[in-house]
């Protein structure tokens, strides 16, 4: 069985990340309670950039001591999920002027599977050689909100 190479940077770099996201959650709940809620937009623009942060965080801290291989698999995990982030952006805010009506979790679910889908399309585009063969950072924090978004479409 072959073992993680996990330094401890790049597990420090997803928590910082996460601090970075509570915090960017907190500072854009208080800053739009000015203007009230804006249905969808505002639900994506807090949960939408979760994975985000989380990478980059991770790619901020660790990006010293982690493989080229890994360094390019988060920057295309970083460049696909703000891609990612606009597209459903875009969504959200077509579904909340016509005042479309859908379940949250499955606007959320929606979300991330563009998410999931476009960074896994950009990381297929990486050259073999410069794609890192091994289960990434990027990788675990999309299984963990797919499964995060599947769990509450089912019990939500």
């Amino acid at each position: 069985m072959r073992s993680a190479n996990i330094k401890i940077e790049e597990i420090i770099g997803v928590i910082v990340g996460g601090i970075f996201f509570y915090m960017w959650s907190f500072a854009f709940i208080i800053l739009s309670s000015e203007f009230g809620t804006m249905g969808y937009t505002y639900n994506w623009v807090i949960v939408g950039l979760l994975p985000f942060f989380l990478i980059t965080g991770h790619y901020l801290v660790a990006g010293n001591v982690i493989s080229k291989s890994k360094k390019t698999e988060d920057e295309v995990s970083i460049k696909s999920l703000l891609i990612g982030f606009f597209v459903w952006l875009f969504v959200a805010i077509v579904l909340t002027v016509e005042n479309i009506n859908i379940d949250t979790y499955a606007f959320q679910a929606g979300g991330y599977i563009t998410l999931s889908t476009i960074y896994f399309y950009l990381r297929n585009k990486i050259e073999e050689s410069d794609r890192y063969k091994g289960f990434t950072a990027t990788s675990a924090i999309m299984i963990v909100v797919l499964l995060w978004s599947l769990y509450n479409l089912i019990i939500g």
